[in-house]
C-alpha cells in the first residue's frame, strides 16, 4: 500500500514540475519585442517599421498593439488597404477602441470605401446570410430546430391534459436538448465561418467581374479597403458577396482575408 503512495505521490509531483516549467517556458516561446519598430515609427522611418511589425505578425503573433501599429505604419505610407486589414484584424482580438473606429472611418473616407457600407434592412441581412454562407447540412440543421420547434408545441398541448404520461414528457424533454445543442452548434459554427470569409480589397481600383477569368466583364470597381465577404473558389479566382446582395468575381492577390487562411 505505501509503495502504491510513494508512486502516485511521484507522479503527481512530476506532473507538477512539468506543469510549473511549462508555464516558465510558454511566454519565452511566444514572446516578441517591438521596441525596434516603436522606435522607427517614432522617427518616422515608417517603412522599415512595417517590415518589423511583418516579420513578427508572419511568425504567427496576434496582439492587439500590434496589428495597431502595423495599421499605422501603413497608414503612413499611404497603403490604405493593408491599413484597413491590420485594423479589422485588432477589432477581432478587441473591438470597441474608440481610436481604432476613428482610424478605421478616416481610412474610408480617404479610399472612399465608406460608400460600401450599405444601409440594409435587417431582415435582408438575415436572408443574404442564409443564402450565400450556410451548407446544405447547416440548412438541414436548421430544418431539424424547427420541426423540433413543432413538436414541442404540439407537445405542450398534449403535456397540460396528459400530464404524468412519460412519453410525451421524454419527447418534449429531448426536443429542448436538441434545439439547445443544434442551436449553440450553428451559432457558433455560422459566427467562424462569417469571420474566416470577410476580406479587405488591398489592390487600388480591382475589378469585381461577371465570372472567373480575365477576359470576363468588369461589373464595377473596388477601392481600396473595400470589405467584402468571400464566399466560393475557382482556381486563382473568388466569389464575393456585397451586403447589399451584389455578387461577382475578384482575382486572388486583390485581397487578403481578415483571419490568415492556412
Amino acid at each position: 500500500m505505501d509503495r502504491k503512495m510513494k508512486k502516485t505521490q511521484k507522479i503527481i509531483l512530476s506532473i507538477m514540475v512539468l506543469i510549473f516549467l511549462a508555464f516558465i517556458i510558454a511566454p519565452s516561446c511566444f514572446a516578441f519585442d517591438t521596441s525596434s519598430a516603436d522606435q522607427m515609427m517614432e522617427s518616422k522611418r515608417y517603412k522599415d517599421a512595417l517590415k518589423e511589425y511583418k516579420k513578427i505578425i508572419n511568425r504567427g503573433v496576434m496582439d492587439y498593439g500590434l496589428y495597431y501599429n502595423a495599421g499605422g505604419a501603413a497608414s503612413m505610407l499611404g497603403d490604405n488597404g493593408t491599413a484597413m486589414l491590420y485594423y479589422e484584424r485588432a477589432r477581432l482580438i478587441y473591438d470597441g477602441k474608440t481610436s481604432l473606429d476613428r482610424n478605421i472611418r478616416i481610412i474610408k473616407s480617404r479610399t472612399g470605401s465608406d460608400r460600401f457600407d450599405f444601409d440594409v434592412h435587417p431582415l435582408a441581412k438575415l436572408f443574404l446570410f442564409f443564402y450565400f454562407h450556410l451548407s446544405r447540412s447547416d440548412i438541414v440543421l436548421c430544418l431539424l430546430i424547427f420541426i423540433a420547434f413543432l413538436i414541442i408545441f404540439v407537445n405542450i398541448g398534449l403535456w397540460l391534459r396528459w400530464f404524468k404520461t412519460f412519453w410525451f414528457k421524454f419527447i418534449s424533454i429531448c426536443c429542448i436538448v436538441i434545439i439547445i445543442v443544434a442551436g449553440v452548434s450553428l451559432f457558433i459554427k455560422t459566427r467562424r465561418a462569417t469571420n474566416n470569409r470577410r476580406a479587405i480589397v488591398t489592390l487600388k481600383d480591382a475589378s469585381l467581374r461577371a465570372q472567373p477569368g480575365e477576359d470576363s466583364r468588369s461589373i464595377m470597381v473596388f477601392p481600396q479597403a473595400t470589405e467584402v465577404h468571400i464566399i466560393e473558389k475557382n482556381n486563382e479566382f473568388y466569389r464575393l458577396v456585397l451586403p447589399n446582395g451584389v455578387s461577382g468575381w475578384i482575382k486572388k492577390g486583390d485581397f487578403e482575408f481578415i483571419v490568415p487562411q492556412k
